[in-house]
């Protein structure tokens, strides 16, 4: 088999709803759509990433330098191909897109030799459960309040999710412990509470809060420090409170994520295989991530963390945006793997499982 074509579909959309977190807020999704064609009909179906800034250059980078590197190439050969692409990082300009390209393109591979051998990217990266749990998302939004927070969780968890992914690090740090232990006190011991900081805290106020939500028992607390503390700043929340810290979501390499793990500043890594070189980086990540008891999550794009988490014995959670947030994954998706009882079902169709709605792709493209 031999790959004949790269194609390369980015759409925008903007979002009725302006969601924020700590220090960001969001107002429109973005991603790409990779369709690599080969010589004996095989097409992959697969969308990746949410670069709303970069996104003319992902694009351009996909359709360009990656197309001319991967045509006439084995999409079996997977690691060969990946590093045909990174070595053209040092002619990118912008190494964070270059990456974000690369796992365009790679995780098109991976749906493709899954399709052709007929089975999911889950069981060719080592299948070790069906079902993992899934978490849903709370941001800070206006106009709603704790109580109007809960109240949609108590729906969530009606729908069958099992736990939440909680922004903080937006207000003071007593309100945010305050909305934990609402939470805690409404949805039960057994509802899965995740914080996310994105990097707004001192150490000293991370170290506060962790301190003051440990009786909670919170599955993690991510990104807990501000960016010049980096790795000093995660050990030392690590060091002075009993709650894992996870990061990682911002690196774009294996490199990056092993300084996390060097410098133990983490006790789970949440990398996005859509930023960080793709499904072939990722697994690299994993694998090495595992000779130091580190536990894998994956920030966001749940139709690949699902199929990478439940490969692996220390994969974690998927997470899922509530609808108005990512209307990609709830309307570019014909059909989402089911959610009951807490937990996600994997997909048992071959490659990533997608099928994607080409009108809706066309309604919102931009390039």
């Amino acid at each position: 088999m031999r790959i004949t074509d790269v194609q390369a579909t980015t759409i925008r959309i903007p979002l009725e709803t302006v969601f924020g977190g700590s220090v960001y807020r969001i107002d429109n999704r973005c991603t790409i759509v990779v369709q690599v064609h080969t010589d004996e009909g095989i097409v992959s179906e697969s969308y990746s990433g949410d670069e709303r800034h970069a996104y003319r250059e992902v694009h351009e980078l996909v359709t360009g330098p990656l197309r001319e590197a991967v045509i006439g190439e084995d999409p079996f050969a997977l690691e060969r191909v990946w590093e045909k692409m990174f070595s053209l990082t040092p002619l990118m300009r912008n190494k964070s897109a270059a990456m974000r390209a690369i796992a365009a393109v790679d995780t098109a591979l991976w749906d493709i030799v899954g399709k052709a051998l007929k089975v999911p990217v889950r069981v060719l990266l080592g299948g070790y459960r069906e079902r993992l749990p899934a978490v849903r998302f709370a941001y800070y939004v206006e106009g709603r309040d704790t109580a109007t927070m809960v109240g949609d969780l108590q729906r969530q968890r009606e729908r069958g999710f099992g736990g939440v992914k909680l922004k903080v690090g937006g207000v003071p740090v007593p309100e945010d412990v305050a909305r934990v232990r609402a939470i805690r006190q409404a949805l039960g011991d057994d509802f899965i509470i995740v914080c996310d900081a994105n990097q707004a805290w001192t150490v000293a106020e991370a170290v506060q809060f962790a301190r003051a939500v440990e009786e909670f028992n919170l599955a993690w607390l991510e990104e807990p420090v501000r960016w010049e503390f980096a790795l000093e700043g995660m050990r030392q929340v690590r060091q002075r409170t009993t709650i894992p810290v996870a990061a990682g979501q911002g690196e774009s390499t294996r490199f990056g994520c092993w300084q996390l793990v060097e410098g133990e500043a983490v006790d789970i890594l949440n990398v996005d295989a859509s930023i960080a070189g793709g499904i072939t980086e990722w697994r690299r990540i994993a694998a090495a991530a595992s000779l130091k008891g580190i536990r894998m999550a994956h920030h966001e794009e749940p139709h690949i963390a699902v199929q990478l988490l439940s490969a692996i014995p220390h994969g974690l959670f998927v997470e899922v945006f509530e609808e108005a947030r990512d209307p990609v994954y709830h309307q570019l998706n014909r059909r989402l793997p089911p959610i009951s009882g807490g937990y996600m079902t994997a997909p048992s169709e071959p490659g990533l499982g997608l099928e994607l709605d080409r009108q809706f792709m066309a309604r919102y493209r931009v390039l």
